[in-house]
């Protein structure tokens, strides 16, 4: 809670694009091409990551948190809070070798979506928060970036997450949001350090 990102373990990286739907198509594929290889090798998985938004431990390939990308409606949260509220988003797991290069990639190649780079620490308010970095697209003012509600991230102990796929309903490891604050006791208890 408050601590700078030297004070906590970054376990792993997430690339959100937002904001322009159009454009996130494009980045979508553009992304997908230029980092084929740290993409799991299994055809079976595609681009998918085997586990939800809330997951933060080692895995060793760069994987999309969506679905693969089409031009239908974009995938949205409904019957709980969604961190995003209605901003149109999607986001890649990064392992933690990779993120210089694919964070300067992302921001040179951004177009006219918003790209948002933030660890993984398990204190998911504050890495949302105060750790992550906004970079807006082209025909933005830098100090436009999209808000985010924190207090709909389910974890904020240090090094705990959850695979939201053991869990029904909207990715909140199985916990309703919003969370009355940033506390750690006051994190969802399905957030565990193993998962």
């Amino acid at each position: 809670r408050n601590r700078s990102l030297d004070q906590v373990t970054v376990m792993s990286w997430h690339i959100h694009y937002t904001t322009n739907s159009t454009d996130m198509y494009r980045f979508y594929y553009a992304f997908a091409k230029e980092f084929a290889a740290l993409f799991n090798p299994d055809a079976s998985v595609q681009r998918t990551c085997p586990f939800g938004p809330n997951y933060g431990l080692a895995y060793p390939y760069v994987c999309s948190l969506e679905e693969p990308y089409t031009l239908e409606e974009q995938r949205r949260v409904y019957g709980g809070g969604s961190p995003w509220g209605n901003l149109p988003q999607r986001a890649f797991y990064v392992p933690l070798q990779h993120i210089d290069s694919l964070w300067r990639w992302a921001q040179a190649q951004r177009g006219y979506a918003d790209v948002f780079k933030h660890p993984n620490t398990g204190c998911m308010h504050d890495d949302h928060g105060l750790r992550g970095e906004w970079v807006v697209g082209l025909s933005r003012q830098q100090s436009d970036h999209p808000s985010i509600s924190t207090l709909e991230f389910p974890c904020n102990m240090p090094g705990t997450g959850c695979n939201d796929t053991m869990f029904s309903g909207p990715p909140s490891c199985g916990c309703s949001t919003p969370l009355s604050d940033d506390a750690p006791w006051n994190s969802c208890g399905n957030c565990h350090l193993k998962y």
